[in-house]
């Protein structure tokens, strides 16, 4: 064959080799990378489309993909089927955990994260999360971290996997993270946190272990383990560390703490878990947190966050009010009339952002209120700035959440 038409051919793989894209057919694929795995490459180079020759000199080359052609005509590319087109099953004929450490070496967490959550479940489907791989050695733990996939690592610790499980080749999940700090320190973490509720010299020198790494800083990231789990949305690690007594005030190297991060990130889930661990944000000792986080999620442009914190401040404040003796420091609130467009302008904003993820009954629940924020607690939380901020870089949801929620203080 005349290797100058090799610029114009399409290089694919054999029929029976698996596909380049982790995700397929075969498993579910993330709303992230809804768009990504099809069948025909989008764009190629152009040294591999166009020749120095023009599009008359030579005839068109065809080669077949995956039951396809693709056709390189005057640098266009043609798709066109064949009138039996084949099927290709990526893993067809693999045992569970084939697939398994298959899916963990091209780094597929949506794979990972739809395996049955309870062990005894797993196991009959025939997954093991301590299991060797007979061609490698490894169990998933440590195969997930030779190959630096900390996020699907973290999975496979909350599904159960042993983080002192040694493989075939005697390595410690520990001494395959070592070049890791991040990793090292979750690792580090999930063992002392194993001791939990056991007695004895070495249960009390695990919580001694585990309370430094909460508050130590990554020397690689920079994050704590409570920021970094936030910034990475490992919601279920994140009640993990607010359980084991994560100080919820302790900042990362970029000063910013595990409220603010969750705020910034517009992270529902943690920010609901960091709120529910921390109703004494609404004292006089413990607002200036509760400020800060309102104004992150302001200037981050983010209005369900935001709303929570208009929510969890109301209730929160008013109820710690109603359990205070009356006096004239401490005066009881009155009702305040509720503002009839308040639902509606509630609704609205929130119909185009992230209307498909709660139902309206839900949503209405959690956003309509009986009683606005009064002037002074509007005042607390320093709505006034919040909202001359937002009307100043035009954020309009912030603006139409602050309205839903307050009643903002009369200009002096």
């Amino acid at each position: 064959m005349d290797s100058s038409s090799s610029t114009d051919r399409v290089a694919c793989p054999p029929p029976n080799s698996p596909p380049a894209h982790p995700h397929s057919l075969s498993f579910p694929v993330s709303p992230t990378s809804a768009t990504q795995g099809l069948s025909h490459p989008v764009s190629f180079p152009a040294s591999e489309t166009q020749g120095p020759e023009s599009p008359g000199t030579r005839p068109p080359q065809l080669t077949q993909k995956s039951g396809f052609e693709v056709q390189v005509f005057n640098g266009q590319l043609l798709p066109q089927q064949h009138s039996h087109p084949v099927l290709m099953i990526p893993n067809a004929g693999l045992s569970p955990m084939e697939k398994l450490f298959d899916r963990i070496a091209e780094n597929d967490r949506a794979f990972i994260r739809q395996l049955p959550a309870r062990s005894k479940d797993r196991q009959q489907q025939g997954y093991a999360m301590d299991a060797r791989d007979p061609a490698s050695g490894c169990t998933p733990l440590t195969a997930a971290l030779t190959r630096g996939h900390l996020d699907l690592a973290v999975d496979l610790l909350v599904l159960g996997a042993d983080p002192e499980g040694v493989d075939a080749k005697g390595r410690h999940p520990l001494a395959v993270a070592r070049r890791d700090s991040m990793a090292s320190m979750l690792l580090e973490f999930v063992i002392a946190w194993s001791q939990h509720g056991k007695s004895g010299p070495a249960a009390k020198a695990a919580i001694s272990a585990w309370q430094k790494l909460l508050i130590k800083i990554d020397p690689g990231t920079g994050h704590t383990l409570l920021t970094w789990a936030i910034s990475h949305q490992h919601h279920r690690l994140v009640a993990l560390l607010v359980a084991s007594g994560a100080d919820l005030r302790a900042c990362n190297r970029f000063g910013t703490s595990a409220l603010e991060e969750a705020c910034r990130s517009g992270k529902i889930e943690s920010v609901s878990v960091l709120l529910d661990a921390w109703p004494a944000l609404v004292s006089d000792l413990h607002r200036p947190y509760l400020v800060s986080a309102v104004t992150v999620a302001a200037a981050a442009d983010r209005p369900m966050v935001l709303a929570q914190l208009l929510s969890f401040f109301r209730d929160g404040f008013r109820a710690r009010q109603r359990d205070l003796p009356d006096n004239a420091d401490d005066p009881p609130l009155h009702p305040v009339v509720p503002d009839p467009l308040t639902q509606q302008e509630v609704y609205r904003s929130f119909l185009g952002s992230r209307a498909d993820a709660w139902n309206l009954v839900t949503l209405m629940r959690r956003t309509r209120d009986n009683f606005l924020l009064t002037e002074d607690e509007s005042r607390l939380l320093k709505l006034d700035e919040v909202l001359a901020e937002a009307q100043q870089k035009d954020r309009q949801k912030i603006v139409a959440i602050i309205h839903a929620h307050a009643k903002l203080p009369a200009a002096d």
